[in-house]
């Protein structure tokens, strides 16, 4: 028996586009999608979706944004996930002017706006800084019934740390957990880093144990907060608990490199010149090597406290492992050095006199 050959139908080809959406070919999801449009089988509010999702994933944001105002031209009217796909992909973008415009039209359309709608716009508001508008839309998705998730509050959240509204951030901590939230290592980190960079160090510590008695294991960024916090204070022997604390959760923890670099720059600044060299040697022997950035920053602190020869043992690991005296620490070792010793140190000198 002979049987025909089905001629593709609509859904065919929306999973075509889908499959080279999700294998990071968009542009043959965008082919497919033009076979779609000659066949006369009509556009489709879910093929203009996936392809315009593709792009955005992809980082070709002015492809899919020609595509989304194709869309309307066309007369297929955008829906709430085509919205939050482009609202989503803009943020990411920074295009944040472009991604509020389209946030405000969904709501004089009539369009119901969602916990991703809600979620994304906030976001990409907080990154550009403009916390006044996050927080009004924070606020005003409560009052529309819409239920902010742990992603909602972790925007939120980190974006009130950053810009020093720590009052707000911390009640919108609490709250979430009244509401039943569980907080993630990213709310939890956020929050300290907050409290340490405001000098709430009890808060911070507080919340640090919340953070353990929840079961959330801590991580590099949570100590080095803390680390950080108790170092911007004066506070060494508070520091060096932490840095213990860290160390003595075995595997499941490691000092990066901001780690041992806060903590041997606070034990030169305590004059404590032999701890230092030794958790510098300890850092190199753990597998962490030091990078430009923390020679020259070491150099510096010795060069401060006059100590010159021990400033020159760091500067040889510079030379030794071809690395660029900043433009700092030379100024530095330019007003120690004599002008025959710079002579003698001419290879180092070179482009920054």
């Amino acid at each position: 028996m002979c049987l025909s050959q089905a001629a593709p139908n609509r859904y065919t080809y929306n999973i075509l586009i889908d499959c080279y959406g999700r294998a990071h070919r968009p542009d043959l999801g965008l082919a497919i999608f033009g076979r779609l449009l000659k066949t006369g089988l009509g556009q489709n509010v879910v093929a203009y979706n996936t392809v315009i999702d593709g792009f955005f994933k992809e980082g070709e944001v002015d492809k899919a944004y020609d595509i989304f105002r194709e869309m309307k031209k066309q007369g297929i009217s955008p829906d709430v996930v085509t919205y939050n796909s482009t609202i989503d992909g803009l943020c990411k973008s920074k295009a944040m002017d472009k991604a509020y415009d389209l946030f405000r039209k969904m709501k004089t359309q009539g369009i119901s706006l969602d916990v991703v709608t809600y979620t994304s716009t906030i976001d990409g508001l907080c990154k550009s800084k403009a916390m006044d508008k996050a927080y009004d839309l924070f606020r005003e998705m409560k009052k529309q019934g819409i239920s902010p998730d742990v992603v909602t509050y972790n925007s939120i959240i980190d974006g009130l740390c950053k810009s020093k509204a720590m009052d707000k951030a911390y009640d919108l901590f609490r709250e979430m957990k009244k509401q039943g939230i569980s907080p993630d290592v990213v709310t939890y980190n956020s929050t300290i880093d907050g409290l340490c960079k405001s000098k709430e160090m009890d808060k911070a510590e507080m919340v640090l144990q919340q953070m353990l008695d929840a079961g959330v294991q801590p991580n590099n960024i949570t100590y080095n907060s803390l680390i950080n916090g108790y170092s911007s204070l004066g506070m060494w022997k508070e520091s060096v608990r932490m840095f213990k604390d860290m160390s003595n959760c075995g595997l499941t923890l490691v000092p990066d490199i901001y780690t041992y670099g806060v903590m041997i720059n606070n034990l030169l600044k305590v004059d404590s010149f032999e701890e230092a060299d030794n958790l510098f040697s300890s850092m190199e022997k753990s597998g962490c090597a030091p990078d430009s950035r923390l020679l020259n920053g070491i150099i510096r602190t010795l060069l401060r406290k006059a100590e010159v020869a021990k400033a020159g043992n760091y500067l040889s690991k510079i030379d030794e492992n071809n690395f660029a005296v900043e433009a700092s620490t030379a100024s530095l070792l330019l007003s120690l050095f004599s002008m025959e010793e710079q002579m003698n140190l001419g290879h180092i000198f070179v482009g920054l006199s």
